[in-house]
């Protein structure tokens, strides 16, 4: 049996709830792991963003995230923020990094045909879907 996702199944993925139903069913039933390539490396390299330099770092969430987690990440210049599925942090990410002078970019339905990446400005509603990342790289304007 094969078991087949976008992106990497270690990550915010439904491949391991699967991998443990099964084998709670059928003990003898191996799992062999396959990494794939990350949602928001994807992103990245499709609207040529640098993820990180130096002694940058990154927070990697989701949109069930505390706002003060979020928003302590987008006020430290040597801080990327990615989140997937962002949901109702989308439109508060927007604002603030507005305010703060960060810029990113939303990639939505990345591996599809449907795919699209926009700036974080550009963003809508449309971008809460699902299979959604947002990138707001560090700030390195005075680099």
């Amino acid at each position: 049996m094969a078991w087949v996702t976008l992106g990497d199944p270690g990550i915010y993925s439904t491949f391991w709830l699967l991998a443990r139903a099964v084998q709670s069913r059928r003990q003898t039933v191996g799992v062999e792991v396959v990494p794939g390539i990350v949602a928001f490396s994807a992103l990245a390299a499709r609207a040529s963003v640098e993820l990180l330099d130096d002694e940058e770092y990154m927070l990697l969430a989701t949109g069930r995230a505390r706002w003060e987690v979020v928003e302590s990440a987008l006020d430290d210049p040597r801080c990327g923020l990615v989140l997937y599925k962002p949901g109702e942090l989308l439109g508060r990410t927007k604002l603030a990094g507005r305010a703060l002078g960060r810029r990113g970019v939303v990639g939505s339905l990345l591996g599809t045909p449907q795919a699209t990446v926009r700036t974080l400005e550009e963003a809508d509603e449309e971008a809460t879907a699902y299979l959604t990342t947002v990138i707001v790289p560090p700030e390195r304007g005075s680099r």
